[in-house]
This record gives C-alpha cells, sequence and structure tokens, in this order.
C-alpha cells in the first residue's frame, strides 16, 4: 500500500510539472443525456462494404487505418493487412508474416505516417517495417533497446516518431531516423500508473499535429508534436473528474493480480469490478479526435460497456452529451482518421441507419450477411 501510494503522489507532482492549458473549457456534466440528431455533428455518411471473395475474408480485425480514400485493415488472427479502395473494392493485401529480411513475426500495431506516404508495421519487440502505400517493402529498422516493448508508433514529422510504451516513467519516446536514437522520455508517469492506465487508443491527428489525451487529475490533451508537454486543452467533468484516492485504489486493486495466472472467468471478474465498483473511476477514456468546429471524446462506463460521447463545439463553447443519437445511432468515436469516424456495422442498428442513409446504402446494409461477408463499415464524416 505505501508502494501505492508513493507511486501515485509522484504521478500527481509530474503531472503538476507540466506547462499550463493554453484554454479552459466550463464542467460538463457526463450524466446528461442531451437530444441530438447525427446531422448535427456530420455533413455526410458512407457505407463501405467490402469486397468479399474466397482469396480476400477477413477474420478479426485488430486494426484500420483510413488515409488517402483507402482503408488498410490489418487481420489480427491472420496477420494480414488488407487494402481497399473508399469503395470497398479489394486492392491488394500484405501476407508478409515470416522471419524474412522484408518480414515481420507478429505485428501488434501498424499506422501511417502522413508525411512521407508510408505504412509502418510494429512487432512489440523492437523492429518497424517499412512499406510504401502499395504495401511494397521500403526497409525493416531494428529500434534501440532502451524499451522491452514498442506499443504503439505516430510519425511526428519526416524525421522523427513517436511510441507509446508502458511500465515506464513516462509514456512517450521520440525516435529520431536520422541518428537512430531515442530521446528521454515524455509525458511522465509512474510505472504503476501507466500499468492501470495505459496510454493507447488515446492519440489522433489535427493539422499535422499529434494530440494525446493524457487521462487522470487534469484529463490534459496534449500537444505531443510540441516536445514542450504542452497541454491545449482540458475536459473537466466536474464531479466525475478522477481523484487521487480513485487511482490509489485502482493502482493498489490491479497490482494485486500480477503474477496470478489468469483464467477467463477472473478476468470477465476483474474486467467488470473496475467498472461497477464506485470507489474507481466512473469512466475510462478512449478514442477523440478533433476537426476545426468540433473536439470529442468518448468515455466508456459501467458492465456492460456503454459508450458516452462528449463533443464540445469549439467556437460557441457548446458541449453534447450523448449515449445515442434521437435517431437511435449508438456512436462510439473510439476510431477516427481526420474528419472520419469509422463504425463496424451492427445489425441491430438497422432500424436507426434507415432514418439516415440513402435508398442505395439501405439496400447495401439489407443485403450484408454477417456470417458470409467480410466487414462492412459505417462512416461519418464530421463538419
Amino acid at each position: 500500500m505505501k508502494k501505492v501510494i508513493l507511486a501515485a503522489t509522484t504521478l500527481v507532482l509530474l503531472i503538476i510539472s507540466c506547462s499550463p492549458n493554453d484554454s479552459t473549457n466550463a464542467q460538463i456534466n457526463i450524466e446528461r443525456r442531451d437530444s441530438v440528431s447525427i446531422f448535427d455533428f456530420v455533413d455526410s455518411i458512407s457505407v463501405v462494404q467490402l469486397e468479399t471473395t474466397k482469396d480476400v475474408l477477413l477474420s478479426r480485425t485488430s486494426g484500420i487505418v483510413l488515409h488517402k480514400n483507402r482503408l488498410y485493415i490489418m487481420s489480427g488472427e491472420k496477420q494480414v493487412i488488407y487494402c481497399f479502395d473508399s469503395k470497398g473494392r479489394f486492392l491488394f493485401k500484405m501476407n508478409n508474416q515470416g522471419r524474412g529480411p522484408q518480414e515481420f513475426t507478429y505485428s501488434g500495431h501498424f499506422n501511417v505516417d502522413p508525411f512521407l506516404d508510408q505504412l509502418m508495421v510494429l512487432v512489440p519487440w523492437g523492429i518497424l517495417i517499412n512499406y510504401d502505400l502499395d504495401g511494397n517493402f521500403i526497409s525493416k529498422v531494428q529500434l534501440p533497446p532502451d524499451l522491452r516493448a514498442y506499443n504503439e508508433v505516430y510519425a511526428i514529422d519526416k524525421d522523427k516518431l513517436l511510441f507509446f510504451t508502458w511500465g515506464y516513467d513516462f509514456y512517450a519516446y521520440y525516435y529520431s531516423k536520422s541518428t537512430a536514437t531515442l530521446s528521454k522520455g515524455f509525458v511522465p508517469t509512474t510505472v504503476d500508473f501507466s500499468m492501470s492506465f495505459p496510454p493507447f487508443r488515446k492519440s489522433y491527428y489535427y493539422k499535422d499535429s499529434l494530440y494525446f489525451n493524457n487521462v487522470g487529475l487534469k484529463n490534459e490533451v496534449l500537444n505531443l508534436s510540441d516536445t514542450t508537454c504542452r497541454s491545449v486543452y482540458s475536459w473537466d467533468f466536474g464531479e466525475k473528474n478522477y481523484t487521487l484516492k480513485q487511482m490509489q485504489d485502482l493502482v493498489e486493486y490491479d497490482l494485486s493480480f500480477r503474477g496470478k495466472t489468469p483464467t477467463k472467468e477472473s478476468q470477465l471478474q476483474r474486467f467488470k469490478e473496475r467498472h461497477e465498483n464506485p470507489k474507481f473511476p466512473a469512466y475510462y477514456s478512449y478514442g477523440g479526435f478533433e476537426t476545426d468546429k468540433f473536439r470529442a471524446t468518448t468515455l466508456v462506463s459501467g458492465w456492460p460497456h456503454k459508450f458516452i460521447n462528449v463533443i464540445k463545439e469549439k467556437q460557441k463553447g457548446k458541449s453534447y452529451v450523448f449515449f445515442e443519437t434521437k435517431e437511435g445511432l449508438k456512436l462510439s468515436l473510439t476510431s477516427s482518421w481526420g474528419n472520419s469516424v469509422i463504425i463496424n456495422y451492427n445489425e441491430v442498428d438497422i432500424p436507426a441507419l434507415k432514418k439516415v442513409l440513402k435508398s442505395e446504402d439501405i439496400k447495401t446494409i439489407e443485403s450484408h450477411n454477417p456470417e458470409n461477408d467480410n466487414p462492412l463499415y459505417i462512416i461519418y464524416h464530421f463538419k
């Protein structure tokens, strides 16, 4: 317990040491349920049915990237990256699993470098493989052994990359391709806190800058393209903001599982306890995105999970909190690229989608067979 208190107290001191916010935000009551239409936020909706053939069958997907009117999708089970155009037509696949000089043994994360128009495939134990947008091999890089695990990769500019990891005193580390070196760490944390509040799936690009939702006492959004630890915004959820005691209790709870072999039942019980016990944080933040008009984040609350969407209109300062739109659409803003949010289609959404889609798109979703067809995606294009 003393170790947890010391770790959490250190975390507070480290967080306070960051630069002050450039802007503030009025408190947002996340228990509100506002009546909103999807067209309050988007100007169009696309339906993309991925082409299905005997040679192109996607199993469980583990990542999706939207870049230059192409969808790049990783099949986590097969470790194959498939590429489709914006209409869902199959273009090619990258079946590069192996130990050869142009291959990878396992990828936990892949991304696009928007500055060089390259695909980046990250092997967690320190290998980065670069391909062009057509899947042609460019280079294979052995990363410095300073980190035990490289979990997420983002490009900052033509030379710098940023890697997220956990189990250290910092979340983020910059890497220079020209010097092949890692910088000191950025975004302070503690080892125990990072294991309970990992930094993954909390970043997005806006106007060529990378932003990170640094969940904690201050709920800061950091511009990580600026290496001064600059905070540009804070989400203020009033009474639902994290407290030091909540974080201490959760870290202590998670520590009690260290070194134990998990079972399916114990993992399920642990997930339920984390989301149901009132002494722990009331929500966990994922995703987020920003446009010229809006700033948004999604909070995961309760068990089974509910996705609470929080959208702030930047110029007017008005906020919206909703679980679903008045059309009945249940959104999750956790997968965004530019102004677009990608949602994996679910049959239960048909009644709501029929209220907002064009007739040809309705025919597409009605003809979708989840047993035999590749995934179908709904893409919301935000204003």
